[in-house]
């Protein structure tokens, strides 16, 4: 589970869900919302005694957290720059054999480059 999937309040006590629900003025909270209210601090919560806390404390521990790290690497600068140079290569080679196959003259590096436009 991720930090801010929703918590699941279906899997709550009818009392401990309106204690939560009243705690987040109604709306439904992620676990981090949850998490971030300590255990002295839901004692303080109207409805909320020893009981509801170890339920909500079951039902939290139930779903260990997962980090939300990005497993993907992200590309450096020079990498996103030598992508985008091939990338505008590729783009005027397919725009030459696209004039070619269409029978025009291939536009000249200016005029592809919208440089030498009137």
């Amino acid at each position: 589970m991720q930090p801010s999937d929703p918590f699941p309040i279906d899997r709550c006590s009818p009392r401990l869900k309106t204690a939560i629900l009243a705690e987040f003025d109604g709306r439904s909270p992620t676990f981090q919302d949850i998490l971030s209210v300590s255990p002295k601090q839901w004692m303080t919560v109207p409805g909320i005694g020893p009981s509801l806390l170890k339920e909500l404390e079951n039902i939290t521990h139930s779903q260990p957290l997962v980090p939300q790290d990005d497993p993907s690497p992200k590309p450096d600068d020079a990498e996103l720059i030598a992508r985008l140079e091939r990338f505008q290569r590729d783009l005027k080679k397919l725009q030459r054999d696209i004039q070619v196959l269409l029978g025009e003259a291939p536009l000249r590096e200016a005029d592809a480059s919208g440089s030498d436009l009137h």
